[in-house]
C-alpha cells in the first residue's frame, strides 16, 4: 500500500463512516461466531450425543475460535471454515447415533430370530421385517450423512491446502528478497540452498576451506559464512544444524574427525559473525554415512566432501 492510500484508509477509519464500518463488522463476528457456539452448545446438551464426535467438535471448537481472532481480511476464509467444521461436527455426531442405533437394531433382529424359530410367531415375524426396513433407512440415511460429511472434509482439505500453498509461496518470496538483501549488505555470494524435509539447507564445498583436508576456512568459505550470518539475522528461522560430511576415501574414524572439524569451524565462524549462539546446535560430523552422489569419480567425491548449514522453519505459533 503506497502512502496516499495508507492515509486515506486511515482518515475513513478515523470518521464516522469508518467508526460505523468497524461497529458493523464487529456485530456480524459477534454475531455469527454465537450462531455457531449455539449449534456447538446444542450438540453438547443432547443427552443423546454424549461422547459422540469428541474429535470433530474439538475441531470446530478450535474453528470457531480462529474465526472469532482472525484479521478482518481473513475473516471470509476463517468463517467458512469454522461454518464447515460445526457442520462436520453435527453430521458424525448425527452419524455416530445412527451407527449406535443400527447395532442395537442388528441385535434385537438377532434376538427376535431365535424368538422365532422358537416360537413361529406370525407377530414376531412382522416385527422383524418391520426393523430390517427400519434398519435398512436409517442405515441409507447413515450413507447419504457419511457422503456429505465426506464432500465436506474434501472440500475443506482443498481450502487448507491452498492456504498452505498461499503460505509457502509468500515465504519463498520473502526468503528471495532476504536473501538479495543479505548478499547486498555482505558484498558476496551466499553459498547454493535448497529445500528439502529438513528445512533450508546452504551447502558450503570443498572450496570453502584452506586445503583438501584442512579445517581452516578459505577467504571464499568465510565470505559465505559473513553473507549467510547477516542472512540469518533479517530471516526467521528455528535452529540451525551444522553438518560435515566427507567422501570415502581414508578410514572411518579420520573421515568423522575432518567432517566434525569442519562443522566446528563454521559454527565458530557462524557465532562470530553475529549468529546468536542460541540458535546453533552443536556441530556434527557425519564423515562419509551420507552421501549426495556415489564416491566413483573425483568430481562426485569433492561433491560429498561438504558442510551442510541447515536452517529449520519457523516454530509454529
Amino acid at each position: 500500500m503506497n502512502r496516499a492510500a495508507w492515509m486515506l484508509s486511515v482518515a475513513l477509519l478515523a470518521s464516522p463512516v469508518g467508526v460505523a464500518i468497524a461497529q458493523d463488522t464487529a456485530v456480524v463476528k459477534v454475531d455469527m461466531a454465537a450462531q455457531l457456539r449455539a449449534r456447538l452448545q446444542t450438540l453438547d446438551a443432547d443427552s443423546r450425543y454424549n461422547n459422540l464426535a469428541m474429535f470433530e467438535r474439538s475441531r470446530a471448537a478450535q474453528a470457531l475460535a480462529a474465526f472469532e481472532n482472525a484479521r478482518n481480511k481473513d475473516k471470509p476464509e476463517k468463517l467458512f471454515l469454522a461454518e464447515t467444521r460445526v457442520t462436520i461436527a453435527e453430521t458424525a455426531a448425527k452419524t455416530q447415533l445412527l451407527d449406535g442405533e443400527i447395532i442395537g437394531m442388528d441385535r434385537e433382529i438377532a434376538d427376535l430370530n431365535l424368538e422365532l424359530t422358537r416360537r413361529e410367531n406370525q407377530r414376531i415375524a412382522a416385527e422383524n421385517e418391520r426393523l430390517k426396513i427400519e434398519a435398512a433407512n436409517r442405515e441409507e440415511e447413515a450413507r447419504k450423512l457419511r457422503e456429505q460429511a465426506a464432500a465436506a472434509q474434501t472440500a475443506l482439505d482443498q481450502i487448507e491446502a491452498a492456504e498452505q500453498s498461499k503460505l509457502n509461496q509468500a515465504r519463498a518470496a520473502d526468503l528471495k528478497l532476504a536473501k538479495e538483501e543479505a548478499e547486498l549488505v555482505a558484498g558476496s555470494k551466499l553459498p547454493p540452498a535448497l529445500m528439502d524435509q529438513r528445512g533450508e539447507v546452504f551447502t558450503l564445498s570443498g572450496d570453502a576451506f584452506a586445503a583438501a583436508n584442512s579445517a581452516t576456512l578459505s577467504s571464499k568459505g568465510l565470505a559465505q559464512i559473513r553473507v549467510l550470518a547477516e542472512y540469518i539475522k533479517i530471516t526467521t528461522g528455528g535452529a540451525i544444524a551444522v553438518q560435515g560430511h566427507t567422501d570415502n576415501t581414508g578410514n572411518e574414524a579420520a573421515q568423522l574427525t575432518l567432517s566434525k572439524a569442519r562443522a566446528e569451524s563454521v559454527v565458530a565462524a557462524l557465532k562470530k559473525a553475529g549468529t546468536p549462539a542460541a540458535r546453533l546446535q552443536p556441530a556434527q560430523g557425519l564423515g562419509a554415512t551420507v552421501d549426495l552422489v556415489n564416491n566413483d569419480t573425483a568430481a562426485n567425491r569433492w561433491k560429498n566432501k561438504r558442510v551442510e548449514v541447515v536452517i529449520a522453519p519457523p516454530a509454529v505459533q
